[in-house]
């Protein structure tokens, strides 16, 4: 994941599905939440702020 607004130097990976991922969503009242549903049937919730280094909640 990069975030084009911090630089291309400031990017986090993660690995959280085995399988392509269908669909994702930032959380509206937490936006350093991101959840992800990928054909290996699982939703994975992931913090994505730099003090959690992409920890899935």
């Amino acid at each position: 994941m990069l975030d084009t607004r911090a630089g291309v130097d400031n990017f986090l990976t993660a690995s959280p599905h085995e399988r392509p991922v269908y669909t994702l969503q930032f959380c509206a009242d937490s936006p350093s939440l991101l959840a992800s549903v990928a054909e290996d049937c699982r939703t994975v919730v992931t913090s994505v702020k730099e003090e959690d280094d992409m920890k899935q909640v």
